[in-house]
């Protein structure tokens, strides 16, 4: 009976030790998933700063283009005369102003 208990000591050794090395391992991965998910974080906030950068520069060139628009359809009322283009390609007639003939 002295040689069963002392097997079933060493297997309750052997699975304490084994659950304590499973909890080391677990204690450890979830500070490297803590860590990966920091990590995450930050790359999503600059990310979204970013994102709010361009969205600002392409508000301001849009800006611009509707401004120099403005201007060129003005000049071109101003001064009477018409513009066109063809895209080749594409087979396509733009007209912007007719001339005043």
């Amino acid at each position: 009976m002295d040689k069963e208990l002392e097997a079933i000591k060493k297997v309750l050794i052997r699975e304490r030790l084994a659950r304590k090395q499973a909890g080391e391992i677990i204690e450890k991965k979830s500070l490297e998933l803590y860590n990966l998910n920091q990590k995450l974080l930050a790359a999503n906030h600059q990310l979204e700063e970013k994102i709010l950068e361009r969205t600002k520069e392409l508000q301001e060139k849009n800006l611009q283009i509707k401004s120099n628009e403005e201007r060129i359809n003005l000049a071109i009322e101003s001064a009477g005369l018409g513009v066109w283009d063809w895209n080749i390609e594409k087979t396509t007639f733009f007209t912007a102003k007719k001339l005043l003939v």
